[in-house]
């Protein structure tokens, strides 16, 4: 089974702040996160050197107000 660990912090120009990490089982160009408590769901698009993130209203509860995990981050070696 193909998984990766991650940890994403986020911080907006207001001082909200949030944090979430888990592992995200791979398929293909695509890994999910998913926790059952708030159902929280991250999608990972895998590009080369990027990774996009998706999230749904469930991980709302994992970070403040005008913040978001959504986004595209660079990969770290």
């Amino acid at each position: 089974m193909n998984i990766f660990d991650f940890r994403i912090n986020v911080v907006s120009s207001g001082g909200h702040v949030g944090e979430l990490e888990g592992m995200a089982f791979i398929d293909g160009n695509k890994a999910v996160f998913s926790e059952s408590e708030y159902g929280c769901q991250l999608t990972f698009e895998l590009g080369t050197d990027t990774i996009e993130v998706i999230e749904n209203a469930g991980c709302n509860v994992w970070h403040g107000m005008n913040v978001s995990f959504e986004g595209r981050y660079r990969k770290e070696d």
